[in-house]
């Protein structure tokens, strides 16, 4: 998906929307999972917007991933990617709702985290056609 989003469509027509993909990806130990996947619910519904959530053992993660690492005292530590992708009219300010997310992030218990968002215009209808297949997810424990 961060491929695609990359990439606009060769014929994308006539551009009235804009996405905004927003990933946000925190470690933790203790943090208040129902306020976390409340959170989440409230962006899926209130703000229709597709959300996606993995979880992974930090240091199968790190064991994976940064091989060269010696030393690791990431034992039962988790981390959690969050991916959030709205559809806006093409003139409408981004910052608002980016604002909105990391507040609400914020506000969770245990969740202290990076943001990092981006805007496409072009390709954007495909792009949401191509997300609409993948389930959402908002759990936030290990299934």
């Amino acid at each position: 998906m961060d491929a695609l989003a990359e990439f606009a469509e060769t014929n994308s027509g006539e551009i009235d929307e804009k996405v905004v993909v927003v990933k946000y990806k925190f470690i933790s130990d203790d943090f208040d999972h129902v306020a976390f996947e409340d959170f989440l619910h409230v962006l899926q519904v209130a703000q229709n917007c597709h959300v996606t959530v993995s979880v992974e053992d930090l240091a199968v993660y790190r064991a994976l991933f940064n091989h060269h690492r010696v030393v690791d005292n990431s034992e039962g530590q988790t981390l959690i990617n969050c991916r959030i992708v709205k559809q806006l009219p093409v003139d409408e300010e981004s910052q608002r709702f980016i604002d909105d997310v990391a507040q609400g992030f914020e506000g969770i218990r245990g969740v202290d985290g990076n943001i990092h968002w981006f805007e496409k215009k072009e390709g954007s209808a495909g792009y949401i056609r191509l997300l609409k297949e993948i389930p959402q997810s908002i759990k936030s424990t290990a299934t």
